[in-house]
């Protein structure tokens, strides 16, 4: 039985495919299985999967579900103790595997990310706005705190997992909605070392949905909210209601904010492209939008200040009014 069941889900996921099985091929820890599950893509994805030749691949297939129901599937196909995803586009560094294995073995985590660097295709940014490197620690995650961590870091156990699933309904947020789901039931820590290179490119499969993604984001937080309240989730119809019977002002600078990360988003990948005019800008509209936000990051970056200290502020307080007919059980 291997140690670990590395798990990729893939939807039309060429060029970048082919790096992303090559690393993860060549990790320094050997022992585990590679679960690829074609998603019904219509690119060259299938064909190249269908060439691997590996002891350690399993091949599955299917027609197009979505991500969600491609992970929940690899998750229940994986043999291993432990599960480590890998998004068809991002970068695994080759001793990823050997040091979160190791780390979640020494440690009482039950899930556990590692910190990214952000990568294009002529940058690269080490993210050390958000936190300090320290090699060999861990520590824990607060998720309101420290916000939604990418699921392409994540290593679990397989028994935690199988108890949590993606729910499709929170798609493109189901990753934020399981991540606030597992700190209710389980311990959930980061590595604090750079293992995973996260790719910024134009197809990326959420890019589209990026303000959808931000209401479904709020929305789990709201489920999340309710549930540390003995109340019952409310739907979405509900929670969106409840945002629009907020008052102007609220609402105003909301959708200020969701702009404001879309233009710092759209900015970052355009620099770590190569495209310096584009990248000026999206980031001057971005300090147009949001100042106080931008200069505070951007300050982050050179000197440090904030780092590991800086709470992330939630973006459903919680004496928000986000549960309508949903407050009681």
């Amino acid at each position: 039985m291997p140690d670990v069941s590395i798990i990729v889900p893939v939807y039309n996921g060429m060029p970048f495919l082919r790096d992303t099985i090559d690393a993860l091929l060549h990790q320094t820890h050997q022992q585990f299985e590679l679960l690829v599950l074609d998603d019904g893509s219509t690119d060259d994805s299938a064909t190249y999967i269908g060439g691997l030749n590996d002891p350690r691949i399993r091949i599955l297939r299917q027609s197009n579900r979505g991500l969600c129901a491609a992970l929940n599937r690899l998750i229940a196909e994986a043999h291993g103790e432990f599960i480590m995803r890998n998004d068809q586009d991002d970068l695994s560094h080759p001793s990823r595997l050997e040091r979160q294995l190791f780390a979640i073995r020494n440690s009482s985590y039950d899930f556990l990310f590692c910190q990214i660097e952000k990568m294009g295709s002529k940058r690269r940014w080490s993210n050390r706005d958000q936190e300090t490197t320290v090699v060999g620690q861990t520590r824990n995650l607060i998720s309101l705190e420290d916000g939604a961590k990418l699921h392409s870091t994540l290593l679990a156990k397989t028994s935690a997992y199988l108890r949590l699933g993606y729910r499709p309904e929170f798609y493109p947020a189901d990753d934020w909605d399981l991540q606030l789901r597992a700190e209710e039931q389980f311990r959930i820590g980061i590595l604090r070392e750079t293992l995973v290179s996260y790719r910024y490119h134009a197809n990326c499969a959420t890019k589209p949905y990026f303000f959808r993604m931000q209401d479904r984001s709020r929305w789990a937080e709201a489920c999340a909210i309710a549930r540390r309240h003995g109340a019952v989730e409310p739907t979405f119809d509900q929670f969106a209601k409840s945002l629009r019977g907020q008052s102007l002002l609220r609402r105003v600078n909301r959708a200020r904010k969701d702009l404001y990360r879309w233009l710092q988003r759209s900015g970052g990948e355009a620099w770590l492209n190569g495209s310096d005019g584009k990248a000026v800008m999206l980031l001057g509209s971005a300090l147009a939008v949001a100042p106080e936000r931008l200069l505070r990051r951007l300050y982050s970056a050179i000197t440090g200040w904030g780092r590991d200290r800086r709470p992330r502020e939630p973006r459903v307080p919680e004496d928000a009014d986000v549960l309508g007919a949903s407050r009681k059980k």
